[in-house]
């Protein structure tokens, strides 16, 4: 197992899972251990833990019987196994906005690379507290009603005298 104690957090800090095997819950145990990912500095430095951990069966084939991730890493972690790039793409978001990544991904329905990581951060336009306040703030930046007051005032005041 290798640590590595000075990187920045990621979310691979949120990642834990329970490694049992195969073997063992056919033969009708749940033995396991519940083990951090963030305490490996790589896939194969996990997966040599685990083999000790199942040190007892020759070729233990690992099964994920839970595990806990961040929102993010949904769909890359499963029973089986996980992604294999899992490591690099949280060194990718250390020092990222992993909720706007995480909106981005949500929004488009991509799947998490650093392309996408990319993308997320060069469409990313701000956080407001509202559809409403986005709009405002977009409209009066980008100027795109510039001289439409003038006539929106116009067409405003005909209005009542339609009526008439």
């Amino acid at each position: 197992m290798q640590t590595n104690k000075t990187r920045s957090a990621t979310p691979l800090d949120e990642c834990r899972v329970y490694v049992g095997t195969y073997g063992k819950y056919n033969n009708g145990s749940i033995f396991g251990k519940w083990v951090e990912l963030s305490d490996f500095d790589s896939q194969e430095d996990f997966y040599n833990f685990c083999k000790g951990l199942h040190k007892d069966e020759e070729d233990p084939e690992f099964m994920f019987q839970d595990f806990e991730a961040p929102e993010i890493f949904e769909g890359l972690i499963h029973e089986s196994g996980f992604r294999e790039d899992l490591w690099e793409l949280s060194e990718l978001l250390e020092d990222e906005d992993i909720d706007m990544i995480a909106a981005y991904i949500k929004a488009t329905g991509s799947k998490l690379d650093s392309d996408t990581i990319e993308q997320a951060k060069d469409f990313f336009y701000g956080r407001f507290d509202s559809d409403t306040d986005l709009a405002h703030e977009y409209v009066e930046s980008t100027g795109l009603l510039h001289g439409c007051l003038k006539l929106l005032s116009v067409i405003l005041t005909m209005k009542p005298l339609a009526v008439i």
